[in-house]
C-alpha cells in the first residue's frame, strides 16, 4: 500500500495535463516494475485512444486505438474490472489490437481509469522485469487507476478554466482603454487636445481666479 501512498503524493503535484500523464506513467512503472506502461482515454467514438506511454518501445504506442469490443483492454473498459494476464499468448481473449502497433508482450496488467464511478480510460503495465507480477499487482493497479482518474479529471477542469480565463482576458483587452493587467489606461490625445478642452479650462480659471 506504500506504493499507492507514494503514487498519490507524486501524481497530484501538478494539474498540467502532460505532467499528470507523465507522473501517472512513472509511478505505475515504479510500482509494478515493468518494462513499459501506457495510458488510454475514451474518445467521443467510445474508443480507447492511447495518449501517452513510457519505457521500452513507448514511441509506437501513442495514437493507437482499441474499439471497446476488442481485446483485453476493451474488456476492461466495458466491465470496469482490472486484470492480470501472466502469459498473454496463452489467453484466447488477447488479440492483435492489444499489441499496440507491434509492442512485444509477455505479461500484461490492465486497470480501468475511473472518475466519479465512470470508466474514462485504461492503464496498462506491460512485461514485468522479473518475469512475473507480484501477487498484489491487481490491487496496486486498481488503486493507481482510481488515482489517475481523479487527477486527470481535475487536470481537464483546470485546462477548461485556464482557457475560459484567457478568453475573457482577450475580450477585456478589446475594450477601449482597458487592459486586464493594468486596469483602465490613460487616453493619448495626440498633439492636439480634444475639442472644447481649452474652453473648459478657461472657464475654470475665470470661476476660480488665482489670488
Amino acid at each position: 500500500m506504500s506504493a499507492l501512498a507514494e503514487g498519490a503524493a507524486a501524481i497530484n503535484t501538478s494539474l498540467a495535463m502532460q505532467d499528470v500523464l507523465r507522473r501517472i506513467l512513472n509511478q505505475t512503472m515504479q510500482a509494478l516494475q515493468v518494462e513499459t506502461v501506457a495510458l488510454a482515454l475514451i474518445d467521443n467514438n467510445d474508443q480507447l485512444v492511447f495518449q501517452a506511454a513510457a519505457g521500452n518501445n513507448f514511441g509506437k504506442i501513442p495514437g493507437s486505438r482499441i474499439p471497446n469490443s476488442k481485446g483485453l483492454a476493451g474488456l476492461v473498459m466495458r466491465e470496469g474490472q482490472g486484470m492480470v494476464v501472466p502469459a498473454v499468448q496463452q489467453d484466447p481473449r488477447y488479440g492483435e489490437v492489444d499489441r499496440l502497433n507491434g509492442v512485444e508482450m509477455r505479461g500484461l496488467a490492465i486497470a480501468p481509469i475511473q472518475a466519479q464511478g465512470k470508466v474514462i480510460g485504461v492503464l496498462e503495465a506491460i512485461n514485468p522485469t522479473n518475469g512475473s507480477f507480484d501477487p498484489d499487482a491487481l490491487v496496486v493497479m486498481t488503486g493507481l487507476g482510481s488515482l489517475a482518474g481523479t487527477t486527470i479529471q481535475n487536470a481537464e477542469l483546470f485546462e477548461q478554466l485556464q482557457k475560459a480565463h484567457q478568453h475573457y482576458r482577450e475580450l477585456f483587452r478589446r475594450q477601449r482603454g482597458y487592459d486586464p493587467d493594468h486596469g483602465f489606461q490613460r487616453q493619448d490625445f495626440g498633439s492636439e487636445p480634444p475639442r472644447g478642452f481649452v474652453e473648459r479650462l478657461q472657464r475654470r480659471e475665470t470661476a476660480f481666479p488665482e489670488h
